[in-house]
């Protein structure tokens, strides 16, 4: 059956529709086919329809299945998680004590060098210019280098020419100027002397190459072959004339020679004091 009012589809024999509440009381009879259209009937005033009592609309009220509960998840337990001890707190390890302080680099001709370039460079000209790097280094630590020059630019390169010259002069006799034939015919012994005292000489030409090269590079062994060449010089300065005083018997060039060999030794001990205070700088 169908209730009247809403339309709902309802059991039959129920007197109250479940949906909009109306009073069904008069469609108890079954419901027929829709051959033809069923006329509902007329309601019944209020005032003059009888109102059952309310434990009779309770008994005929349909109960409508109580909704299942839904079903309420239980959450797992949690395992209690014992909280774990705290680590002890190592302590904390001693700053390690300040490095000290790098000691100031000295200035002067004693400085010891920090730090020196890499290289040099081994140039193949005698008449190379020093080593610049190494001499802009020597600037910064205050080591003086006035007398490198000159031993480099006057002593080894001025003296190369001069050294050439005189002993070009001692191998053509032009050491005595236009007395030359009369020097030797009364000392014949001299040419031959003066002969072997020019060679002699431009062996010393040459080595004057090779000691200035070695002090231009700032080579190790620059410094001990310069004292060499100065000491080698002086001896053999020193023995010709001693051996010309023989052959001439003039004392007088005994005294000249004695000067020179002062001279020389003079001369070598304070290159030898200077270039000393500076071998660190020699040291390629």
């Amino acid at each position: 059956m169908f209730c009247s009012n809403c339309g709902t589809q309802i059991p039959d024999g129920t007197k109250f529709c479940p949906n909009c509440g109306a009073q069904l009381a008069n469609q108890g009879a079954p419901k027929q086919e829709p051959s033809a259209p069923v006329t509902p009937a007329p309601e019944v005033p209020a005032a003059t329809a009888q109102t059952p009592a309310p434990e009779q609309l309770a008994a005929e009220a349909p109960v409508a299945p109580a909704p299942e509960p839904a079903a309420v998840e239980t959450p797992e337990p949690v395992a209690s998680v014992s909280p774990a001890p705290a680590a002890p707190i190592a302590p904390a390890a001693p700053a390690a004590p300040a490095a000290p302080a790098a000691p100031a680099v000295a200035s002067g001709p004693d400085a010891q060098p920090a730090a020196m370039p890499a290289s040099t460079t081994d140039t193949w000209n005698p008449f190379a210019v020093p080593n610049k790097e190494v001499l802009a280094y020597a600037k910064e630590q205050g080591i003086g280098m006035k007398w490198y020059h000159v031993i480099i630019w006057f002593d080894l390169t001025f003296g190369l020419f001069l050294g050439a010259f005189t002993s070009i002069q001692y191998l053509t006799g032009l050491v005595y100027g236009s007395n030359a034939a009369l020097v030797y015919r009364y000392y014949p012994a001299l040419t031959g002397l003066n002969v072997i005292y020019g060679l002699v000489g431009l062996g010393l030409v040459v080595a004057h190459l090779y000691v200035r090269k070695r002090l231009a590079a700032f080579k190790q062994d620059g410094p001990k072959l310069y004292l060499i060449f100065l000491i080698a010089g002086g001896i053999i300065s020193m023995l010709y004339v001693a051996v010309s005083a023989t052959i001439t018997a003039t004392k007088s060039d005994l005294f000249v020679g004695f000067l020179t060999l002062v001279f020389t030794a003079i001369y070598i001990v304070i290159n030898r004091v200077y270039l000393n205070k500076r071998k660190d700088l020699f040291r390629y």
